[in-house]
């Protein structure tokens, strides 16, 4: 289909169960946006529900969520903020975030 944007996210997999798994393959999108991640995060803990089985899936689910109680930009920077405050380590948290409207 006609794009104005193209996205792609190569990485392996870091975890076996996670080997030839679709469901966890990135780009993640939700018709709006389009996420990807690269990192690790450990023993991120919060009340929040987020939805996904893997760290990547919560990790979009938090930032749908952030975005919908605090819509504009800066959206990374409350993230990054989040996860500082809620996580025991991180070793690496790139993210790319793509909006549909831009």
């Amino acid at each position: 289909p006609e794009t104005k944007l193209f996205m792609a996210h190569a990485r392996s997999a870091t975890f076996s169960l996670g080997k030839d798994n679709l469901d966890y393959n990135q780009p993640f999108t939700d018709g709006k946006l389009g996420f990807v991640f690269n990192g690790t995060i450990k023993k991120m803990k919060t009340s929040l529900k987020l939805e996904g089985e893997i760290g990547s899936q919560k990790l979009f689910s938090l930032i749908k969520l952030l975005l919908k109680n605090n819509p504009g930009t800066n959206i990374l920077e409350k993230v990054k903020d989040f996860v500082l405050a809620k996580a025991e380590s991180i070793e690496g948290m790139n993210i790319g975030l793509v909006d549909k409207n831009g």
